[in-house]
């Protein structure tokens, strides 16, 4: 994942993680494939957090950053990318709803800045899974 996210130009400016072992074993493989390091931040509320208290985290942490990526955990990851996404392309939307693995990808754009981000005010630009990118990989 953290190769497709360098090659498709989706490095992050900020990444949010939890504390967690495996958040943060899963975030080491992911940035040690970017040609920069963005900026880390371990938030102790993100374990296991409801998508309202995600939401607010990001509205008080994002500043000016452009991209932020969150590394957390289900089912509060997925629920905030369901509760955020007002529009996108249906197979997208459909398979997040379907689950949401370990090392996912949901891209999400907004208009609207980071303080002012909220349930349905985003589009789902992107939705990747590991499977998904090996079984694209293969010749």
């Amino acid at each position: 994942m953290g190769a497709f996210i360098a090659e498709h130009d989706l490095t992050p400016d900020l990444v949010v993680c939890s504390p967690a072992v495996r958040a943060r074993e899963t975030l080491d493989l992911v940035v040690g494939e970017f040609e920069r390091p963005p900026e880390i931040q371990f938030i102790d509320d993100l374990y296991l957090a409801a998508p309202a208290d995600i939401i607010g985290l990001l509205r008080g942490l994002a500043g000016s950053a452009n991209r932020v990526m969150m590394v957390g955990h289900n089912p509060g990851i997925q629920a905030l990318a369901r509760i955020l996404c007002q529009g996108g392309k249906e197979d997208s939307l459909a398979a997040l709803a379907g689950k949401f693995p370990t090392a996912a990808l949901a891209v999400i754009d907004f208009e609207a800045p980071w303080g002012e981000i909220g349930p349905g005010l985003g589009r789902l630009a992107l939705f990747a899974t590991p499977r998904a990118l090996a079984s694209t990989a293969r010749p």
